[in-house]
């Protein structure tokens, strides 16, 4: 009976010591509450930031993607404009210099440039300014009746030599009989251009009858044929515009 009686004393106090650790005291509850919410905040917090990490690496991805594919657009459309300048230029040199009288006006011009500016999907308009020295500018003012113009629609001062704008695009057409030449970033335009034999861009600026930037691409037109390896001076020598 003892060896029972003591089994069952040994049985309570397990008991009673289960029950006290099962017991958490009132004021405690508020703090483990909070604790858990911490904890369960932190745990999701990560879980958050792992999978929003994986997700901006993929979209960075996808933006890098679709930048490039709109970068090869925009230089296969670039190029595809310089190649239909460079073909316009040598219209230009064909039908109005070497023919006499000129097949070329500005009705026709402007005509065609507006049917092909398809062709040209980066530019807004499209322009030729002729190569006028100083000592032809009285015949040519007379014979298209208008004075050259600056870039502030003033007459132009006397100069060397003058770029006026005698065909142009009906979208561009208020920049006829302005030389081209009175324009900063134009006139470095010109002078490069012309002494490359290449296609030249300026810097961005603000466009003239406009508050947006833009750039202009600027084609040399040659009134006659050109060595195999003409000098620069020779490439002056036959701008024609």
């Amino acid at each position: 009976m003892k060896g029972h009686y003591l089994v069952g004393v040994r049985m309570n106090e397990g008991t009673k010591r289960k029950n006290k650790l099962m017991i958490i005291p009132r004021a405690w509850i508020p703090k483990v509450l909070v604790f858990w919410v911490i904890i369960v905040c932190l745990f999701s917090y990560f879980i958050y930031a792992g999978m929003d990490g994986v997700n901006k690496e993929r979209r960075k991805e996808v933006l890098g993607s679709m930048c490039d594919q709109r970068a090869r657009m925009l230089q296969d459309q670039f190029s595809v404009s310089v190649n239909h300048v460079h073909a316009l230029a040598i219209l230009v040199s064909t039908f109005h210099y070497y023919k006499n009288p000129s097949a070329i006006d500005q009705e026709t011009f402007a005509e065609y440039t507006a049917r092909t500016a398809f062709e040209r999907p980066l530019l807004c308009g499209v322009a030729y300014a002729q190569r006028v020295v100083h000592s032809e500018r009285e015949d040519f003012e007379r014979e298209n009746g208008w004075t050259i113009r600056t870039m502030e629609k003033e007459p132009s001062p006397m100069r060397d030599e003058y770029a006026p704008v005698i065909f142009s695009q009906e979208t561009v057409s208020y920049i006829e009989s302005l030389d081209m030449m009175s324009g900063e970033e134009d006139h470095e335009n010109i002078l490069r251009a012309r002494a490359t034999g290449k296609a030249v861009l300026t810097s961005p600026f603000r466009l003239l009858g406009s508050h947006h930037l833009g750039v202009v691409l600027t084609f040399p037109v040659y009134k006659s044929k050109l060595p195999p390896n003409p000098s620069v001076e020779e490439r002056v020598q036959a701008t024609a515009g």
